[in-house]
């Protein structure tokens, strides 16, 4: 009986694409043999995901769990910036399984990730009921969506983002601009904000009171 890690290229009804391409997959086997499938399993003090046959996840995720909060309901692969969550949705959780320290190995905190050859920022919760998963919220005067930092463009300055019905004004590391003055970015648009912020003046003309 195999038990551990195992490679192996799956059967055509689990896998079609990697069983046609020859490709083989990372898959672990608990004690008894049986393979780990729809979950995230601790395993040498590293976490793991496995999707629902069983294949160590690896890259970028949204992830839905079934009601227990545990077993992986769907697991889908960010490969490209149309798949990239452009606001939080209910139940939905991104995740990122890299190669350090161990390949395939669950990241917890601040992770740069290259998307479409463009570079993005993202944080991943280091504790809690779901560690890991992305932040989304207000941390650190930045507006995260599903772990992914919102930011300026590098050639505008600072622009206008949209959270939770309010717009913001963020600098190109993504720091939230508050009590701005007539802020001016690269299109020469201005812009004043509140303490907290959220934009109360944008214009083609400095604001006068």
């Amino acid at each position: 009986m195999a038990t551990g890690w195992f490679r192996a290229v799956p059967g055509e009804n689990v896998d079609a694409d990697a069983y046609n391409n020859d490709e083989a997959h990372w898959f672990y086997a608990d004690k008894k043999g049986d393979v780990v499938k729809a979950q995230i399993k601790t395993i040498n003090g590293h976490k793991y995901g496995f999707d629902l046959n069983g294949k160590m996840l690896r890259g970028l995720y949204k992830i839905t769990f079934e009601d227990n909060g545990s077993a992986i309901a769907s697991a889908e692969k960010i490969e490209n910036e149309a798949d990239i969550p452009e606001s939080s949705e209910e139940g939905v959780y991104v995740y990122y399984f890299g190669d350090s320290p161990k390949e395939g190995a669950m990241k917890t905190g601040e992770v740069t990730l290259e998307i479409d050859g463009e570079k993005y920022q993202y944080r991943f919760r280091k504790s809690g009921s779901h560690k890991g998963a992305g932040a989304d919220g207000i941390e650190e005067n930045a507006i995260y969506v599903m772990g992914r930092k919102l930011k300026a463009d590098k050639d505008s300055r600072c622009e206008a983002v949209t959270y939770k019905g309010e717009q913001y004004l963020v600098n190109t590391s993504g720091k939230i601009m508050k009590n701005a003055k007539n802020t001016r970015d690269a299109d020469d648009m201005y812009y004043c904000t509140d303490k907290k912020g959220i934009i109360i003046y944008k214009g083609a003309e400095k604001y006068k009171k």
